[in-house]
């Protein structure tokens, strides 16, 4: 165990004030003995901000069908880590699912399943299927023009790595009923994951959903941030 020391003025009890350049500066502390931070950005910009944030999302011309019962080894959209042992590992910001043509007339759920490093089907030397590169991307920091500098591949209706009975929920709509002879179009579901869901390098994580009637087409996107992590 190491012991830390921290000196700080306490708010109130000494006038706080800027020294000049190069000269150390004392925290600040509140009269519990609490750090004050002045948090200046919004809480994801700085994270953002280091450019290693992205998005993607199926195309509309590759739009699945939605179904009415719950998938087994079909994953709509794939996030695969293609970094080698020791790489970033993909923070999970949030995931998103929309209907875009008519059909569903009730709820709509997003389904996701995170297949480890270790899955026999992903092979010793990391994650074997190819990058499809029709599926759409950016990066959060808006730095480039519809580019990123990643390792990540992202995969459309595979069945390669997901497996029965191990899809978890992220969302759903309430339950939706549309008026007599209509649909509710357009209707989506986000999922601000927020951190907690981690894909190491090599392991990846399936997307999909589902619908209480199968039809009606639907698109589906996440956004992630790279960083080096120690899992443990």
């Amino acid at each position: 165990m190491t012991d830390v020391n921290v000196f700080g003025q306490i708010r109130g009890a000494v006038r706080q004030f800027l020294t000049g350049g190069g000269q150390a500066q004392q925290p600040v502390l509140s009269e519990g003995l609490e750090q004050l931070v002045n948090q200046v950005l919004p809480e994801r910009a700085e994270i953002v901000k280091l450019g290693k944030s992205y998005g993607a999302a199926i195309p509309t011309g590759s739009a699945f069908t939605f179904v009415n019962a719950w998938p087994t080894t079909r994953a709509e959209l794939v996030l695969l880590n293609g970094e080698t042992s020791g790489g970033p590992s993909y923070v999970i910001e949030r995931a998103w699912l929309s209907a875009i043509t008519a059909g569903a007339t009730g709820p709509v759920a997003l389904l996701g399943q995170i297949i480890p490093s270790s899955a026999p089907t992903q092979g010793a030397t990391g994650p074997a299927t190819a990058d499809n590169t029709a599926v759409l991307r950016h990066q959060l920091s808006g730095k480039t023009n519809n580019t990123i500098s990643s390792n990540a591949k992202l995969v459309m209706a595979n069945v390669q790595f997901a497996v029965a009975n191990q899809w978890f929920l992220l969302g759903q709509t309430p339950g939706l009923v549309a008026a007599a002879g209509g649909s509710v179009l357009a209707q989506g579901v986000e999922a601000d994951v927020k951190g907690r869901i981690i894909i190491p390098p090599q392991a990846a994580l399936c997307l999909a959903g589902i619908a209480s009637i199968g039809a009606g087409t639907g698109i589906i996107g996440l956004e992630w941030h790279e960083l080096y992590l120690n899992l443990g």
